[in-house]
């Protein structure tokens, strides 16, 4: 269990809790991930990853990970990967980012690969980074960690997954759930899943067809704001829409 947030930042049992999740994912990743490496660069006259001091017979067995890298995928899994877009699937968070449930980037690779023919593995540990301004009271720590996608055995992408975690307020384990969904939803666009939702043109002819933007209060707070919702969709407690005043300024 996670302890109580202090000001001082001091939490009873966090850094238990992730001592124990750091030991757990070290003994499992000897098992399981060896002779996968951690992270794949090629230049024209030698193979660099983030660990120092490898051997000869690591770097070939890097070598062998980056086998069928940049040769190209079946047409028949291509046109699964590269399907258009179902709209009504997408929604967007307050402050107009599009989104896609995490099921959808499975559901795709398991269309494409089959089953167990890909998996989105783990760049070493998750790091907390704080993003603090310099006078301003520790509340939250930003945690991410790296992941690589390998399909039908053979590197594919890699890219980091981040969240906010607010310590005693939200729980570790599915913060870092979070974090690999997002690093899924980057490591997928680079095979074509959903690649709609990092084209601009595209985003803003979704927002002008399925979105608008409103004024809400909190009735919490009795803040207002300027928040994006779906034009189907109703503002859920803590929000109520209000008139149009240009003397609040936005804040999400």
């Amino acid at each position: 269990a996670v302890g109580k947030f202090t000001g001082s930042f001091k939490l009873s049992y966090y850094n238990e809790y992730k001592s124990y999740l750091r030991n757990m994912f070290t003994r499992f990743s000897r098992r399981m991930f060896v002779p996968l490496v951690r992270s794949h660069y090629v230049t024209s006259t030698a193979v660099r990853h983030h660990s120092i001091g490898h051997s000869a017979s690591q770097s070939e067995q890097l070598l062998e990970s980056l086998q069928g890298v940049g040769q190209p995928f079946p047409d028949t899994i291509a046109t699964i990967l590269t399907k258009s877009l179902d709209e009504e699937l997408v929604t967007i968070s307050k402050d107009g980012t599009l989104h896609l449930p995490e099921e959808y980037y499975k559901e795709k690779l398991n269309e494409a690969f089959g089953i167990g023919g890909w998996a989105l593995v783990p760049n070493g540990e998750v790091k907390d980074l704080d993003l603090t301004e310099e006078g301003q009271e520790r509340q939250y720590v930003c945690l991410i960690r790296e992941y690589s996608l390998y399909c039908h055995g053979r590197f594919v992408s890699q890219a980091f997954g981040e969240t906010s975690f607010y310590p005693g307020k939200q729980s570790y384990s599915e913060s870092t759930e979070k974090i690999k969904a997002v690093a899924l939803s980057r490591c997928c666009k680079d095979v074509g899943i959903a690649s709609e939702l990092w084209n601009k043109d595209w985003i803003d002819a979704w927002k002008d067809k399925h979105a608008t933007q409103e004024w809400v209060e909190n009735v919490n707070s009795k803040k207002r704001a300027l928040l994006w919702k779906r034009k189907d969709a109703e503002w859920g407690w803590p929000y109520q829409k209000v008139a149009n005043n240009a003397t609040y300024q936005k804040k999400y």
